[in-house]
């Protein structure tokens, strides 16, 4: 699993592509009850994002802002904004 708690206040999810993703995230949202972190998604390794994956990183989002913590994305490339430069 691609979940490490990094800190008291930070976990880090390092995501893959699917069915990984949907393994990551699920597993991520089962935790969140027990955690109290900002959480930061590495992207690095992701080339593609379908309609389901972007549901459960707004379903993520919206948890993440009731409980008052920050959601961070990075390594995100631009196949995955969907930019062609």
């Amino acid at each position: 699993m691609a979940i490490q708690k990094w800190s008291d206040n930070i976990t880090v999810v390092e995501l893959g592509e699917d069915p990984q993703f949907t393994e990551d995230m699920v597993s991520l949202m089962d935790g969140l009850a027990e955690k109290s972190s900002d959480v930061v998604l590495n992207f690095s390794t992701v080339g593609f994002v379908n309609s389901s994956d972007i549901s459960k990183l707004l379903r993520l989002r919206k948890v993440l802002i009731n409980a008052r913590r920050r959601l961070i994305l990075c390594g995100v490339g631009a196949q995955v904004w969907g930019c062609s430069w």
